[in-house]
């Protein structure tokens, strides 16, 4: 129990940090950049986390199971794998989100793209890999710690004088910095290993079902802020970046929680995942129910607090994304966490387009109706169907597993 505690503890410390950091610099870029600049800087970072979660290629699902079941050159040979993959895939994506970012930008071209492009090399992230060797100190040493220092200088950077590139180019160095580190961590004393063309082709094959559910799922809540692009007003679009900013940075540092749960679901002795995933899905439903209360109640001064006299934010808007910040969280654990260890990935998958499908439908009617209310209040509706379809799912296979298999022990 102390180390279970312990490695959730660390992984949570990491989280929020990089949350409190990303959060911080939110009212010096709106005071640097204006609400205009800020809106652009949005918008960018949104494809850029698009093209990061492309560039990951669902190794944040299956890649925590195989390296938590591997000894060591398993797992090595996993993450360079995952490399050498993603290395493949980071030039396109790269090209197709910066000519993305530049068409849709609202206001400056080159803060679209460079926020973009700090968003890019997250993809590159061994987070999955130290998730599943339950490693939290090495990934706040490695990761957390380079990318929020140079955030912090950008910070600085900006409050001296600089430019809102500049700060975005010194975060794109330090998530970059924090790629090497980690890879240099992992693959010390590893082995040669060949790559073929033929085992290329077998590893897209394999984490395509785990690639389509992040993508949807990032497309999702991606797709906000690029469609309010062009129906609400560009002051009211800045209104909507600081709330996305801050429900992303909370999701974020929930993530700990939810990789918590992804490590232990399936690591308990033969026949208990049902019940493991059972519990792990009513823990993820009360602490969601917390975070919809917590923000609903602290959430409109703060986020008045990050926008200052340059960003106007509705109370309607910020009640109803306390409401998505609360199932974004239990939809990330009943994928990652219920389902993925049944390996259910084609029924995530399927569930996730449906979800957002309705969602993006409801965003688009509302927002045209209403403005920004409208479009988070499409949000959250989105986000009710994916959680009651994936309830449903997580239901029927927990019921089909006998009764001698339904027991297992405390979450240690």
């Amino acid at each position: 129990m102390k180390g279970r505690m312990s490695t959730t503890a660390g992984f949570a410390l990491g989280m929020v940090v990089m949350a409190v950091v990303s959060i911080a610099v939110v009212p010096v870029l709106i005071s640097t950049a204006g609400a205009r600049g800020f809106a652009s800087i949005a918008v960018g970072q949104t494809i850029g986390t698009i093209g990061a979660i492309v560039i990951t290629y669902g190794w944040n699902y299956a890649g925590p199971l195989v390296v938590a079941r591997g000894d060591t050159h398993v797992r090595q040979t996993e993450y360079l794998e995952s490399i050498k993959v993603r290395l493949l895939l980071t030039v396109p994506v790269t090209i197709v989100a910066v000519v993305v970012a530049a068409i849709v930008s609202p206001h400056s071209t080159g803060l679209a793209i460079w926020s973009c492009l700090s968003m890019i090399p997250i993809g590159l992230s061994a987070s999955w890999y130290f998730v599943g060797t339950q490693e939290p100190w090495h990934l706040m040493a490695l990761e957390t710690i380079p990318r929020s220092a140079c955030i912090l200088v950008g910070m600085a950077a900006m409050l001296a004088g600089a430019g809102a590139t500049t700060a975005l180019q010194i975060q794109t160095g330090g998530v970059v910095l924090a790629f090497v580190l980690s890879s240099v961590w992992v693959l010390r004393g590893a082995r040669r290993t060949t790559f073929t063309l033929r085992r290329t082709t077998t590893l897209l094959m394999l984490h395509r079902h785990g690639l389509a559910s992040a993508i949807l799922i990032a497309g999702y809540l991606a797709a906000p802020i690029i469609i309010l692009r062009f129906i609400i007003p560009t002051t009211s679009l800045a209104a909507f970046a600081v709330l996305d900013r801050v429900q992303r940075q909370i999701y974020v540092a929930a993530t700990p929680f939810a990789k918590a749960f992804q490590g232990w679901v399936p690591s308990g002795p033969e026949g208990t995942l049902p019940a493991r995933a059972a519990k792990a899905a009513r823990i993820a439903f009360v602490l969601g129910l917390v975070m919809t209360v917590g923000f609903g109640v602290l959430g409109h001064p703060f986020v008045n607090l990050l926008g200052g006299d340059t960003v106007d934010i509705p109370l309607a808007a910020t009640l109803i994304m306390a409401g998505v910040i609360g199932l974004s969280f239990v939809d990330s654990v009943l994928g990652q966490a219920v389902l993925a260890p049944f390996e259910m990935m084609k029924q995530l998958a399927r569930v996730t387009l449906v979800g957002s499908v309705a969602g993006i439908a409801a965003l688009v009617v509302l927002a045209w109706q209403f403005g920004l209310v409208g479009g988070v209040l499409g949000m959250l509706a989105g986000l009710v169907v994916r959680v009651v379809w994936l309830c449903v799912i997580a239901a029927r296979r927990v019921a089909a597993q006998p009764l001698s298999e339904q027991a297992a022990p405390g979450l240690t």
